[in-house]
């Protein structure tokens, strides 16, 4: 049991790590893309390519829902180890800390260059307000206006801490209870059952709620999308209980995979219908099992590197989409071919984003606690036992 649950352990580890890499690189590519033209993005190239389209679709809108079914598989792990009051509380500072220090530090530079393309993206959704040309110091002070205030990319971090306050009655009930203990999958249409009939709540919830788009993170107006990332999140903490119903995902891996990638591309064709969007569902988990059981066969260990990008998911996440767009508003000015501009503002951004998180939240306690960190001793102390604990820091 022991050797199983490690190999567990680090596939989620790399899954994490995987699925934040996808992340990233559709902010990337988000503004070569038609979608990139329209708001919240705040940057944009002036020639569109159509071809960038899926890849950044996929890469971006497939990777949210398993970001939040990974959530709640490690979210029920924690609550195997911590009461429910202890659990809310580490949430609240894992989560909710890093969104009120980057909503005064981060948000303000993004909603400037937001500004000065002329889109503004508030709580109540975008509109088009006309280029600001004001300097940054004049913008400041108006930065903190409800009008011209949101959370930009960090829209993850309330949300997740809000399904994890909404869901976290059903995780107790579901773990304590032991319900949902599904037994092994002894026959085929059983395995198969455990194996695909999981995506169907998601398709008929996407189908009740008319779609997936346009998703504005709007939280309060936002029931539908909230409804749909809860709902990935306590499949996860399912998951998380049933070691059959993970085996069964794993054994289907390739025949997921392929089913992932074909909706996907059903759903790219009709990306701006509401019939369209009802294969997110489908895609997200066929992706995920995909890569579940891809990343087994590769057999990833643990290491030193493995636990520095592990702990690195979190403060990664909410810096790297800062220097994205500071480079990115730079550098696609430039009359250039897309494939430089596309790398350039890659290596400097996620260079910047990397030095930025080894030298100066990495090793600060302060910086640590900011960023939603354990401390540093702690989090070394750890390191040993990592196999034994969920991947991502902020689920916890």
């Amino acid at each position: 049991m022991g050797a199983a649950a490690k190999t567990r352990n680090y596939d989620l580890d790399v899954l994490y790590i995987v699925v934040l890499g996808g992340v990233i690189v559709s902010h990337l590519m988000i503004p070569f893309t038609p979608f990139g033209q329209m708001p919240p993005y705040p940057i944009r190239n002036p020639t569109v390519y159509q071809w960038i389209h899926a890849p950044a679709l996929i890469t971006g809108i497939g990777a949210i829902p398993v970001f939040f079914l990974l959530s709640g598989w490690t979210s029920m792990a924690a609550l195997k180890r911590y009461s429910w009051d202890h659990y809310l509380w580490e949430r609240a500072k894992r989560l909710l800390v890093p969104l009120v220090l980057g909503m005064i530090f981060i948000t303000p530079i993004l909603k400037y260059v937001e500004l000065r393309t002329g889109y503004v993206f508030t709580f109540d959704g975008p509109r088009f307000d006309g280029p600001r040309n004001m300097s940054y110091l004049d913008f400041l002070p108006k930065a903190a206006t409800i009008k011209k205030s949101s959370w930009q990319h960090l829209w993850f971090l309330i949300y997740l801490f809000t399904i994890s306050l909404l869901t976290c009655p059903i995780l107790v009930w579901l773990g304590r209870a032991e319900r949902f203990r599904l037994p092994e999958a002894t026959t085929l249409g059983r395995h198969l059952a455990y194996a695909y009939l999981p995506m169907v709540p998601a398709v008929l919830l996407l189908a009740a709620m008319g779609g997936f788009w346009p998703f504005y993170p709007t939280l309060v107006t936002d029931g539908a999308h909230l409804s749909f990332f809860a709902l990935w999140f306590v499949m996860g903490a399912v998951l998380a209980l049933n070691p059959a119903l993970e085996r069964a995902v794993r054994r289907e891996w390739w025949r997921l995979g392929l089913i992932g990638i074909a909706t996907f591309f059903v759903h790219w064709t009709g990306h701006e219908t509401s019939w369209g969007y009802l294969f997110i569902a489908v895609s997200g988990w066929g992706l995920f099992g995909g890569m579940l059981g891809l990343i087994e066969r590769l057999k990833p260990k643990g290491g030193p590197l493995l636990v520095y990008l592990r702990d690195a998911t979190l403060p990664v996440y909410i810096i790297h989409n800062l220097f994205v767009i500071l480079v990115g508003f730079n550098i696609l000015a430039l009359d250039w071919s897309v494939l430089p501009k596309f790398l350039t503002i890659g290596a400097v951004a996620m260079g910047c984003t990397f030095i930025t998180y080894h030298y100066w939240v990495r090793p600060m306690p302060l910086m640590r606690f900011a960023f939603g960190l354990r401390p540093l001793k702690r989090a070394e102390a750890s390191a040993p036992r990592a196999a034994a604990e969920a991947a991502p820091r902020a689920a916890e």
